[in-house]
């Protein structure tokens, strides 16, 4: 995988959710392959559970699109992107999201 950049996942790096030993082994080589596009959304339009242990979920962005050159403009939401995954993942991502949505919120308690 020519351009690939590689890391090692460690215990270290595993979130609050991690799956254990048995399902994942103690360190697993990252291909960070530079070809993946990265897409940006700010809807979540749907999340479902598929089959009682995979979770999918679509996601959307605002667009202003016109029909014709001169036409009107509207806004749209469009669909860009899917995600499915297990619930182990899952378990994870809201973890993981919990973390860095906690550093958003200003600290509690007043000024000394």
């Amino acid at each position: 995988m020519a351009g690939a950049k590689t890391r090692t996942a460690s215990k270290e790096s595993a979130t609050d959710a991690d799956p254990g030993p048995q399902q994942r082994p103690q360190s697993l080589r990252i291909i960070d392959t530079p070809g993946i596009t990265e897409q940006f959304a700010n809807q979540v339009l749907d999340v479902f559970l598929v089959n009682g242990h995979t979770i999918s979920m679509t996601f959307g962005a605002k667009r202003t699109v016109r029909e014709e050159t001169l036409g009107e403009r509207e806004t749209v939401i469009a669909v860009n992107a899917r995600l499915t995954i297990d619930l182990a993942a899952a378990e994870a991502l809201r973890s993981a999201l919990t973390k860095v949505i906690a550093l958003t919120k200003p600290p509690s308690g007043g000024v000394n």
